[in-house]
């Protein structure tokens, strides 16, 4: 399930101008360039599939998925030797921190029994459940 509102409508705008300007930057690209072009469009449509879904379980995995397209771009153009190393970093801690958002869709779930987005809307969670999920 799709949709927007007034701030993801935004965010998705805003997505699509920034991604074009990484592509107008990307002219230094000298390797691969139909790779890159192709892994940056990939990455936006993630990331605009993150602003856009209405069931939380969609937008862990849409959020997620954008790590492989940001590896790649760092590992494949990155500027130096460490390019591989900060990769992996940037994947670990960013899947390292997710496992708490995961933890409290599974909580919602479990609480509600829906991930969808509208339903939560007009869920009742206690000030104490609030500060724990």
């Amino acid at each position: 399930m799709l949709g927007v509102d007034g701030i993801s409508i935004l965010l998705v705008l805003l997505t699509t101008v920034i991604m074009a300007l990484c592509m107008l930057g990307g002219w230094s690209v000298q390797t691969n360039i139909k790779y890159f072009y192709l892994i940056l469009l990939t990455l936006e449509l993630l990331i605009i599939l993150v602003f856009i879904v209405l069931d939380i379980v969609l937008f862990y995995f849409f959020f997620e998925a954008t790590l492989i397209p940001m590896y790649l771009i760092i590992l494949m153009w990155g500027p130096n030797e460490r390019k591989i190393k900060a990769g992996f970093y940037l994947f670990i801690y960013t899947f390292v921190g997710s496992i708490f958002l995961l933890i409290s869709i599974f909580l919602i779930y479990l609480e509600l029994g829906t991930t969808n987005y509208l339903v939560l809307l007009n869920a009742d969670f206690s000030f104490n459940k609030q500060v724990i999920l």
